[in-house]
């Protein structure tokens, strides 16, 4: 049967694009491509472009882009499926199914985890797992809780591969869905850890998360992006939480794995876990199609309430009610779980606020508001948050709020308000403390070293060699392009020739691909080491974010009289300096 990717592939590289697109646009050549005015905009000036050469079009005006596929999908308004469907038919081919190669090998992928999983359940669960056993009773985890749950036990380097070569798995296998470091004399990933085994909605095992037992860092390992698992595309525990999420009306988030098994063990079967503090837009889009309400019980930590403000705006987005639980005090839901037991959480749970005024409240404190340019910094903060509120009536009440705590008139606010509206161009003001979304990171313009770093590699193909060890997908900011070289990886660490030959359902993705193969790239003598200045500029970018990020940490924390945590905090940051510092561009 046929692969239904390699199928995209064939039909990509058969359908001839320029007499798909001379159907619905009249083109002329230029050079080795072809022009015309485009049908996604109005224009005058010819700004179109198809590649018969890359098989892409791409408009430098709209920036629509991407295959014929992509091209039918926004011509025709279809589905991605029927546009393969449409251009299948165009060439008198069938479409296969889905079932066939694309899926065995995909099964193949969920059979290894699932071996994996079955084989640190029995580690856990017999004699070797006698001192995991006793930690899990020690965090008050029951044995009926850790089964249900499939914890497990990764033991020291040997018996895993040992066990997986006596199932006959290709050690390939094991390096794709992440359970090896590399093919080649590779060592488990997870060693001496306490396993917890990722699911999908069907319960079907896709990745692990496990800690550390000793001093090893970090103290939690994950699984990293594979062919089934994309970490900000799942929640943790929704398999078994989607049906109470239905049933109670609402869904609890927390933060780690052990929040969420707490949370089930005392009876709150409605709990999912983020697998991290940032809330990613299609986790929240995998809530919303089981509850319209939410209540987020992060870590009480700067960590958890600064994620909370995060993800606000994307709440916002899909129109869902957002509560913020009132932890009293300890430190995550498993600490509170453990000493309060459940009426202690369910208290927790009915005295939570709404994120606003949650969000208002923690922006507030940030700020000394005796300090007069604080105070200013702070009325422009919470001016960008209450912005974002879509109920005239809502922000009514929060301007007169802000009001009695700022001194200011109710019409100076109003009158600011409507400023940073303007300025911004949407209901979010860039100042927005919850600005860091993904779609704001789709709408920002991508970082120049991104884009040419990748436009290098598909000139240069083989010079992704030299990078793959070095660079990892989440070094790129920009969501689309992280996307774009994900793919290009695993294409060439598959062997494939063309790394550039990707398709995508989303078109915005297409026709960023697009982009970057149909802009001309300045040329240079030297690719290889234009290639290492990009990867280092990238490497270098990230750290500055991150340098950013735990600089406003500091700063609350030094208002905050939390001198172990500010310490710590400093310590993390100095690190950052000096890797900075070692990645000087030449």
């Amino acid at each position: 049967m046929v692969d239904y990717s390699d199928f995209l592939d064939r039909l990509r590289s058969e359908v001839d694009i320029i007499s798909l697109v001379s159907d619905y646009v009249h083109l002329r050549r230029s050079g080795k491509n072809y022009i015309g005015l485009c049908p996604f905009h109005q224009e005058k000036t010819p700004s179109f472009t198809v590649s018969p050469e890359r098989r892409m079009f791409y408009c430098f005006g709209c920036h629509a882009g991407g295959d014929a596929i992509t091209f039918l999908m926004k011509i025709e308004n279809l589905t991605f499926p029927e546009a393969v469907e449409a251009l299948a038919r165009r060439l008198g081919l069938k479409v296969p199914q889905k079932t066939g190669s694309d899926q065995e090998r995909k099964d193949k992928y969920y059979r290894v985890n699932e071996l994996a999983c079955s084989f640190f359940e029995n580690c856990l669960n017999g004699p070797e797992g006698m001192k995991v056993r006793d930690y899990l009773i020690q965090r008050g985890i029951k044995e009926e809780t850790w089964r249900i749950f499939r914890l497990g036990y990764a033991p020291e380097s040997g018996p895993f591969l040992q066990f997986m070569q006596k199932q006959g798995i290709d050690p390939s296998l094991l390096l794709q869905v992440g359970l090896i470091r590399d093919k080649v004399g590779g060592k488990e990933l997870f060693r001496n850890r306490l396993m917890f085994p990722i699911m999908d909605l069907r319960g079907r095992v896709i990745a692990f998360g496990g800690r550390a037992l000793d001093d090893s860092q970090p103290k939690y390992l994950n699984t990293g992006q594979t062919p089934i698992f994309e970490k900000g595309r799942h929640l943790y525990a929704l398999h078994l939480a989607k049906r109470p999420i239905t049933e109670v009306g609402n869904a609890i988030v927390v933060e780690g794995y052990l929040d969420a098994i707490a949370c089930h063990q005392f009876g709150f079967h409605n709990a999912v876990a983020s697998l991290g503090t940032a809330l990613t837009r299609e986790q929240v889009g995998l809530l919303a199609r089981f509850s319209k309400k939410v209540i987020l019980a992060y870590d009480a930590d700067l960590a958890g309430v600064m994620a909370t403000l995060r993800s606000l705006e994307l709440f916002g987005q899909m129109e869902m009610e957002v509560r913020v639980a009132n932890l009293g005090g300890f430190k995550d839901p498993d600490e509170l779980l453990h000493q309060k037991k459940a009426e202690g959480f369910s208290r927790a749970i009915l005295s939570s606020v709404p994120a606003l005024d949650f969000a208002y409240e923690k922006i507030r404190q940030k700020y000394d508001w005796k300090v007069s340019q604080e105070k200013k910094e702070a009325v422009l903060e919470l001016l960008s948050l209450i912005s974002s509120i879509d109920s005239p009536l809502d922000q009514e009440k929060y301007i007169k709020r802000l009001a009695l705590d700022s001194g200011f008139g109710e019409d100076t606010l109003f009158s600011q308000l409507r400023k940073l509206k303007k300025s911004s161009g949407k209901a979010v003001s860039d100042r927005s403390p919850t600005g860091l979304d993904e779609l704001e990171g789709i709408k920002a313009k991508p970082p120049a070293a991104e884009v040419t770093f990748l436009k290098i590699i598909f000139e240069n193909p083989e010079l992704i060699a030299l990078v793959e060890q070095e660079l990892d997908p989440e070094d790129f900011s920009h969501p689309y392009l992280k996307k774009i070289f994900q793919e290009s990886l695993f294409r060439f660490k598959n062997g494939q020739i063309d790394i550039y030959n990707i398709t995508f359902d989303e078109p915005e993705a297409s026709a960023f691909l697009a982009r970057l193969l149909l802009e001309s790239l300045p040329e240079t003598e030297e690719p290889g080491k234009e290639l290492k200045k990009c990867l280092l500029k990238i490497k270098k970018e990230r750290l500055t974010r991150e340098y950013k990020r735990l600089s406003e940490e500091i700063s609350i924390l030094e208002r905050s009289g939390d001198l172990e945590l500010y310490r710590k905090k400093l310590e993390e940051l100095q690190l950052i300096v000096n890797k900075i510092r070692s990645l000087t561009v030449k």
